[in-house]
Parts: C-alpha cells; sequence; structure tokens
C-alpha cells in the first residue's frame, strides 16, 4: 500500500473520508439538482454563486476557443514562414 509523504496515511483511508468535487460539466448540467443539495445543507447564497461559476466557465470558455484561433493562425504563418526560407525567398 502507497503511503503519501504529506499525510502518513494509507491511500485507501484517504479515499474513504474525501468525496470527489463537481465538474464544471456536471454543474452547468445539473445546476437545479446542485441547488437543492445546497439548500439541504443552506448553503448562503447558492444561487448566486452557482451563476457566478457557470458565467466564469463561460468565459473561460470563450477566452479558450479565442486563443485556440490565435494559435492557429500563428501555426499557419510559421509554416508559410519556414516554406520560404526553404525556398530561399527569404525577403517576403
Amino acid at each position: 500500500m502507497v503511503t503519501p509523504l504529506f499525510l502518513n496515511k494509507p491511500l485507501s483511508l484517504l479515499s474513504l473520508k474525501t468525496k470527489p468535487m463537481l465538474t464544471l460539466s456536471y454543474i452547468r448540467e445539473n445546476k437545479e439538482a446542485i441547488l437543492k443539495g445546497l439548500a439541504v445543507r443552506n448553503f448562503a447564497n447558492a444561487e448566486n454563486i452557482i451563476d457566478e461559476v457557470i458565467k466564469k466557465d463561460a468565459l473561460r470558455r470563450a477566452t479558450q476557443s479565442e486563443l485556440d484561433n490565435v494559435l492557429a493562425e500563428s501555426n499557419k504563418l510559421s509554416k508559410e514562414i519556414g516554406k520560404f526560407f526553404k525556398a530561399g525567398e527569404v525577403q517576403k
């Protein structure tokens, strides 16, 4: 059995005591169920917090999409530059 250095407890005991975190996709797809679960636990401002998490995730996804587009364009231009160097047309 492997023992993590930071806990000095066997992994089997660690896994029994921890609960998995909610993924962003699960939060997006099951918002109402999550809000009901948080209401049972008397979690204050649950709806505002969940809405904010969903908004931040949408912003992150949009930003990642923009970044991917910029990187694709950069790769395309880098390939063209490489072709010019290979053909000896450095001045273009």
